[in-house]
């Protein structure tokens, strides 16, 4: 018997070891569009990253800036994947508390490009903290029947993105023209930015094939 807990004792070490990775981490900040690509990002990238998820929507860019410091807290991380925009150029009715009503025709947008800008700045300078490598992806297609966005909008927004990561030096993940395609087959109709799984997993696959040379 004793024989057998000296054997466990001494194989403890290296189940450990075993288990443990040296994999480099890849964080994903964004809005409901990156949480329903991540797990297929995860599933594409096994063994070559670990993919995590900040686990909840991150809403516009002003939120961005206020919840940042608790997203990127007392976490390893080596790369990290973020975006805001969709969340940003929605115009809603006015409302108390809560998010309002979308409303294009009538409602005020939620981020001006202005201060969308400012935002993004703000973000890029709390994320280069961690020392992780950064890579902005750009905000996905918006179909023309959406209730509360403009499809030119999104172009608008992604081309102040652009000209805020090159001026920071961060390396842009452009999906846009790809969104629009998947979102084509895939999409949840015409008055939904969001994608069926099979869209989402289409968006995880070229995302992973664009990272994996990086990692």
């Amino acid at each position: 018997m004793a024989y057998f807990r000296v054997l466990f004792l001494l194989s403890f070490p290296l189940v450990f070891f075993a288990c443990g990775s040296n994999l480099p981490t890849v964080l994903v900040i964004g809005d409901s569009i990156s949480l329903g690509y991540t797990p297929y990002l995860k599933e594409e990238l096994k063994g070559n990253a670990v993919v995590k998820h900040i686990g909840e929507n991150a809403r516009n860019s002003t939120y961005g800036c206020e919840n940042i410091g608790r997203w990127i807290k007392n976490d390893s991380i080596n790369i990290i994947l973020f975006n805001w925009g969709l969340w940003d150029l929605v115009y809603r009715l006015p409302a108390e508390g809560n998010y309002g009503e979308k409303n294009k025709s009538r409602g005020i947008q939620q981020t001006d490009s202005v201060t969308y800008k400012n935002n993004l700045e703000k973000i890029i300078a709390s994320l280069q903290s961690t020392n992780a490598e950064l890579y902005f992806v750009t905000t996905t297609y918006v179909p023309n029947s959406e209730l509360g966005m403009f499809m030119e909008d999104v172009e608008k927004y992604n081309s102040i993105a652009k000209r805020v990561m090159d001026e920071n030096g961060i390396e842009i993940i452009d999906i846009y023209d790809i969104s629009k395609e998947i979102h084509l087959k895939y999409g949840k109709g015409d008055n939904n930015v969001h994608y069926t799984k099979k869209g989402y997993k289409e968006l995880g696959i070229y995302i992973s094939k664009l990272l994996k040379n990086k990692i």
